[in-house]
């Protein structure tokens, strides 16, 4: 019986360092664990002596193995171990990044769904969890991804949650498990958020498989009466703020993490009831808006479940945000009692807001955006199209639905015998910006035109391309060329009637004239006058009341249609049935009102731009001629 004592203690311990040991590479922390492990073998070495010695006697009694003491710093030590792992976010590298690869580099699955639980989206990691393409997952029930026996109550709290909708973490207490395509079921933890989109309500899930912590959580629970003697060693050491409360909810221990983060002595705190201090320490800290208090003072009334949530803190100089995670402890020494545990995601959240600010830069962009993700590095058939901003759908002329997901030789296949797909990918390999100018580029869908545009380096083997249509500033640099070649060689009188020639029939307008102003101010004298194509005989009319008034002497006025019922006084417009005004004041050299160019439609003006760009130009070289 005694060497049967000797050796089940011997066993025991053994077995615990094993399990210390196997932490290093559940955890990766093997400097910490290896310590563990060096302990517990001298522990039992040491205990092993005691026994010898103790059995050599003949009425030795074997001693107790229980030490519950020990059980509980082991069951704290592997809680937040493991929170230290699962539980910091890694924040996100983000001057460049958008929503479809923000959701291929989350370290989790994310799903999204409409308010009818239908699919929208999902990542990488969603595929890969679940075994379903992303194809066979899109457009069908969220519930596909559950058991059938936990369905129903998914629907009642989905409804609960759309009546009010809040960030929620579900699946902390084991309750909640995933289906993957081959019928296995595993348990997971899933972070659910609001979303307003232009689609309606959304709901975006982030699913994280935890079979792995529920196993270390089994393996806890085991050794949970042996390695008390561990707590102040490991734990105090973590990123993660821990405080322990015992079965009267009074504050037993609380770690170097937790002064840090509030501000708070371990000795002003220790003792005290867990309420005092939430409400006379962490209150001050916490902006008067947030719920989180009160969310933890509920947790002490019902100290029954499992409580999740973010929380933004003020202390020791510092604003944190804070992901709050505490449960009941229902066995050892501290039954009764509650773990909270305390982990900075300030970084993330930040990335968050950098991100979300992106996005929005991205939707007001006036230029088209596309983001190319390279799935293999050696490959550019791999280019595929992750984000495409609004005004890309309006310079392509459709829907981004038709590409985005797509290779880019589904997307756009005359792009490849031009170069395009391994230009990107020498920009990535390169880690450099390329410039391409008046790119012709059209094919079955995408109307023939001159482009430019810039490649550039995003993280996550993502190259950002801004584009724009160069087609139309062509043109008016084409219709700039041929005005400024057919008046180059003319001057005076000549010039003018040329000018206004070539102005009418270059803007397509029926009427355009040069005038000068008349010595009393009041009334302009035209030059010359092109009327339908001819030359017409001068006239002189009076300013006030016409939309030329709003021009000499001052600046350029366009009046793209309804220049009548502006200017109703105006008899001269009525009679020449105008619609569409420009025109462009002249000047001397000491700055004096000279008079004006001036060009007329008879319908609205198709192309104010061009109109204002080509007076802007002639109305320098109109004004010298009135100068000589």
């Amino acid at each position: 019986m005694a060497l049967g004592v000797l050796a089940l203690s011997l066993l025991l311990q053994v077995a615990a360092a094993v399990l210390a040991l196997r932490l290093v590479r559940i955890t990766g922390r093997p400097l910490a664990w290896m310590l563990v492990a060096a302990a517990i073998l001298l522990m039992a070495v040491r205990r092993s002596i005691t026994l010898g010695r103790g059995l050599m006697e003949d009425d030795a009694v074997p001693p107790d193995l229980s030490a519950e003491v020990v059980a509980l710093a082991i069951s704290v030590l592997m809680v937040a171990g493991l929170a230290g792992v699962g539980g910091i976010f890694r924040a996100v590298k983000a001057a460049g990044d958008e929503m479809r690869q923000l959701l291929e580099s989350a370290p989790e699955a994310m799903v999204i769904a409409d308010d009818a639980d239908r699919i929208l989206d999902v990542n990488a990691q969603a595929v890969r969890l679940f075994g379903w393409r992303r194809d066979q997952m899109v457009g069908q029930d969220v519930t596909m991804l559950m058991p059938e026996r936990f369905r129903e109550r998914h629907r009642a709290r989905r409804a609960a949650f759309h009546r009010n909708p809040r960030p929620n973490v579900l699946g902390a207490a084991a309750d909640v498990y995933g289906l993957r395509r081959d019928g296995t079921e595993f348990p997971v933890e899933v972070s659910v958020s609001p979303l307003r989109s232009a689609r309606g309500s959304l709901v975006v899930s982030s699913i994280r498989d935890i079979t792995e912590r529920r196993e270390v959580e089994r393996a806890i629970r085991e050794s949970e009466e042996r390695y008390r003697s561990l707590l102040n060693d490991v734990l105090d050491s973590s990123p993660v703020a821990v405080a322990i409360l015992d079965g009267a909810l009074r504050v037993v221990w609380v770690n170097r993490a937790y002064e840090g983060f509030f501000g708070i002595a371990r000795r002003d705190v220790v003792g005290q009831p867990a309420r005092t201090v939430v409400k006379d320490r962490l209150a001050p800290l916490v902006p008067e808006d947030s719920d989180a208090l009160d969310r933890i003072l509920a947790a002490y009334e019902n100290n029954t479940y499992v409580e999740a949530f973010e929380l933004r803190v003020q202390g020791n100089g510092q604003e944190r945000w804070l992901e709050h995670w505490s449960r009941p402890i229902e066995t050892g020494l501290y039954r009764g009692g509650r773990i909270e545990h305390y982990t900075d995601v300030t970084e993330r959240r930040l990335a968050e807001e950098r991100i979300r600010l992106f996005m929005h830069i991205c939707r007001s962009m006036q230029v088209g955006l596309l983001v190319y993700r390279m799935d293999d590095v050696d490959d550019d058939r791999s280019l595929r199209i992750v984000t495409v901003n609004p005004k890309a759908e309006a310079l392509l002329g459709f829907p981004k639905e038709e590409i985005l997901g797509r290779r880019i030789d589904e997307a756009f296949p005359a792009l490849r015998a031009r170069g395009i797909p391994a230009l990107f990918a020498e920009v990535l390999r390169a880690d450099d910006a390329r410039r391409v100018e008046d790119f012709d580029y059209g094919d079955d869908r995408v109307l023939r035109q001159a482009w430019s545009f810039n490649a550039f380096p995003l993280p996550d083997r993502c190259v950002g391309v801004v584009f724009e249509s160069i087609t139309e500033s062509k043109r008016r640099e084409e219709l700039l060329r041929n005005l400024a070649a057919g008046v180059a060689a003319e001057t005076g009188d000549a010039f003018f009637r040329s000018l206004v020639r070539y102005l009418a029939k270059t803007l397509g307008q029926e009427y355009a004239f040069v005038g000068q102003v008349t010595d009393e101010g009041d009334r302009i004298r035209t030059l010359a006058i092109c009327d339908h194509g001819a030359i017409a005989d001068n006239i002189e009319y009076e300013l006030k009341h016409t939309p030329c008034a709003e021009v000499v002497g001052r600046h350029v006025c366009v009046h793209e249609a309804g220049v009548q019922q502006r200017f109703p006084k105006d008899v001269m417009l009525k009679e020449m049935g105008v619609e569409s005004y420009v025109g462009s004041p002249l000047f001397g050299p000491d700055n004096k009102p000279l008079g004006l160019i001036a060009v007329l439609g008879e319908e609205p003006l198709e192309d104010p731009e061009t109109a204002r760009a080509v007076h802007q130009i002639f109305a320098a070289r109109a004004a010298a001629e009135l100068s000589h």
